[in-house]
């Protein structure tokens, strides 16, 4: 008697079941190729309008444009997916509110993210920088590479990438030394005080002289100089400057560090800090 309970039952849901699956089977399909149509469609124009964002000159707000882009591109999937729910007879405010409920406890676990996604729409908005634009944030100095919602990488001077939180940048000091054409690179060398052969004025002008003959970055080649930053019991800190254009930043100050570590190898004197310091002003 269980027995044929029990199989009637299942009898009766597999009937059901294969009987659904037939009257949903052609809404199924249709809906089926609609999204891949849509998602297709979507994908295209995305991937197009960033290629040619990338071939555009003298665009300023390229990273803005392309995220645009994609917000569309992800707008366009959602709303056809609502729409595929809606006509398989799924409540549209119900739905809502899964989804609504489902995003409070995501953005509760990623809140960090959602903070430099916020960051990332305010860099965005304001436009505090460009890709390609040298800048400073919180001592760290160099090429924006690439941007996100998420993160900025930036290349520094010795070609290593770094990730940088947007929400860190938005909270930080930031200097964007690209929005000022010409600037200057700084580096400083410390001459011992118990070397007696080394007179500082004599390697001042020896280094201005090498500077405005050799440099091929310097802008201004009189405003080359060499200026004593501080004195201490153990050396005098000499501070180099070498006026430049911020594109040529990274260039500019490798090859005034070659020239005068030259310099300095060939003059036999002797430091107590070697280029401790190299940021741009």
């Amino acid at each position: 008697m269980d027995n044929n309970f029990v199989n009637s039952f299942r009898k009766y849901y597999k009937d059901t079941i294969r009987e659904n699956f037939i009257k949903v089977f052609p809404n199924l399909i249709v809906n089926g190729i609609a999204f891949v149509v849509v998602y297709s469609f979507a994908s295209f124009a995305c991937n197009y309008s960033i290629n040619y964002i990338d071939r555009m000159e003298g665009a300023n707000n390229k990273i803005l444009l392309k995220t645009l882009s994609t917000t569309f591109f992800y707008f366009v999937i959602f709303s056809t997916i609502l729409f595929i729910l809606v006509n398989f007879g799924f409540n549209l405010n119900t739905v809502l509110v899964l989804l609504g409920s489902a995003g409070l406890a995501i953005a509760l676990s990623l809140k960090d993210s959602i903070s430099n996604v916020s960051s990332g729409m305010m860099i965005l908005l304001l436009e505090y920088f460009n890709i390609g634009d040298l800048i400073e944030v919180n001592g760290t100095t160099g090429y924006v590479q690439e941007f996100n919602l998420l993160v900025t990488s930036l290349r520094d001077s010795n070609g290593v990438l770094i990730n940088i939180p947007n929400n860190t940048i938005v909270n930080g000091v930031l200097t964007n030394y690209t929005k000022n054409k010409n600037l200057s690179v700084y580096f400083y060398i410390n001459v011992s005080n118990y070397d007696q052969t080394t007179d500082i004025k004599d390697l001042s002008a020896k280094i201005v002289s090498l500077l405005k003959e050799k440099s091929t970055f310097a802008t201004n080649k009189d405003q080359i100089k060499v200026i004593v930053n501080d004195m201490s019991k153990e050396g005098t800190l000499l501070k180099i400057k070498i006026p430049i254009e911020s594109k040529n930043f990274i260039a500019a100050k490798d090859e005034g560090q070659m020239l005068v570590r030259e310099l300095i190898k060939n003059s036999k004197v002797n430091l107590v800090d070697y280029y401790y310091k190299d940021q741009p002003k």
